[in-house]
């Protein structure tokens, strides 16, 4: 890391982080606290990755180049875990103890002020390098990747991996001198479950405020995927992932049409490889109001100008509730109002309490004319983009997280 000189008043602060991909908010939520800090700090990126996303490394790598001068990256490799649940563990324990290394290497020549670090694994090799070399670290969690195992993978909650996963957490929790939560309710789940957080600060999961799309790219979202002689359209954008119920997404919109609405649906789905069995789920009478591709995570905003009412639909898991998922940000940022169902972060009460987006009782899509009343009823609401991006723009920005991220990334320094 020849040439990377941390430049008089700057902190200088290796940054670990986990795989960088397109179907999870990491790339997005990394890439967002850099460009927060990056005319303060100087930033060693480190980033443990898999072949898989080659072509998401380089484009990462381009970008940071391009936009961030006082940021390098190393990628190191790491042997992937998901796919092999018997070895999960000890693949785990491997990932660490090559991140810790690295990081020791790169240490050792550049002599960063503190250490930042994402989710459990990162935070465990951040731990340990802290307490070798001296320095401050902060643990930012994205969640509780426990329960996360239990609602997707199929974990019991008392078996023999919980209880280790568990106490694993627990230390990275206790021992980091800075916790970062995404949410209030995840703060206060972390508090309850592991111990006092010492100290903590919620930074929801933002996109950066110069997202708005060019004319030209709206444009091209039109051309691509308009949409004619419909009254209004619904949006999801995401993974076909279960958890994000787009069963109950088709569901609603299937009531819709049954009961004589004229509308349409926009799925923009991550994966390209599940668009077939998205597809299916729509009959063929009703795919003519249907439409669907996959996009560049960073396309999505001005895809999302094409709707009116996006979606956000989560199965009702502890996981689920301590979450602060990134395309809320970007449905607001594209002036959408979200319907969406209770018990998601934060957001199930910010809709109600900000006025930009209802509540979905999903038990309740059977009833005659239920679906039908709210969607009318938060159309009514309008106008609704200004309301919508004002609160983007002051709460799930990163530009308005400048201050806590600064002292995050520079905690312990001056």
């Amino acid at each position: 890391m020849q040439g990377v000189e941390a430049r008089a008043g700057r902190s200088k602060v290796l940054l670990l982080a986990d795989d960088i991909n397109e179907r999870g908010g990491i790339r997005t939520r990394v890439l967002g606290e850099i460009s927060a800090v990056s005319d303060h700090s100087d930033i060693l990126l480190v980033v443990k990755t898999c072949a898989r996303n080659l072509h998401i490394i380089q484009r990462t790598r381009d970008e940071i180049r391009a936009s961030y001068q006082g940021t390098r990256t190393v990628f190191v490799p790491f042997l992937p875990h998901q796919d092999l649940p018997i070895l999960k563990e000890l693949f785990t324990a491997a990932n660490c103890l090559l991140l810790f290394l690295v990081g020791l290497v790169l240490s050792h020549s550049w002599r960063p002020d503190s250490i930042y670090s994402h989710n459990m694994e990162c935070s465990s090799s951040a731990l340990a390098l802290g307490r070798l070399l001296g320095l401050p670290m902060t643990a930012d969690l994205h969640g509780d990747e426990v329960e996360e195992n239990v609602a997707n993978n199929g974990w019991r909650k008392g078996g023999f991996r919980n209880r280790i996963w568990r106490r694993w957490l627990k230390q990275v929790i206790v021992r980091s001198p800075l916790a970062v939560c995404v949410s209030e309710r995840h703060k206060r789940h972390l508090e309850g479950a592991y111990g006092r957080l010492k100290p903590s600060i919620v930074i929801p999961c933002c996109i950066s405020a110069s997202c708005f799309p060019a004319d030209e790219d709206l444009n091209e979202a039109r051309k691509d995927l308009a949409f004619a002689n419909h009254d209004y359209a619904l949006l999801y954008c995401g993974s076909a992932f279960k958890y994000q119920m787009l069963d109950e997404m088709v569901r609603l919109f299937r009531k819709l049409r049954s009961d004589g609405e004229n509308c349409a649906i926009l799925l923009l789905i991550s994966d390209a490889g599940s668009l077939g069995a998205v597809r299916r789920m729509f009959t063929d009478s009703e795919l003519s109001s249907v439409r669907m591709k996959s996009v560049a995570h960073e396309s999505v905003i001005a895809y999302a100008h094409l709707a009116d009412i996006a979606l956000l639909f989560r199965e009702d898991t502890l996981f689920n509730n301590i979450s602060s998922p990134t395309k809320f940000a970007e449905y607001l940022c594209a002036g959408l109002p979200v319907l969406m169902t209770q018990g998601i972060g934060d957001y199930s009460d910010i809709v109600k309490q900000q006025n930009i987006g209802s509540i979905v009782d999903l038990p309740r899509l059977s009833e005659p004319g239920y679906a039908t009343g709210i969607v009318r009823e938060l159309m009514a609401k309008g106008p609704f983009k200004e309301r919508c991006r004002e609160y983007f723009l002051g709460n799930l920005a990163w530009n308005s997280y400048q201050e806590p991220l600064l002292r995050a990334f520079s905690v312990g320094k001056g």
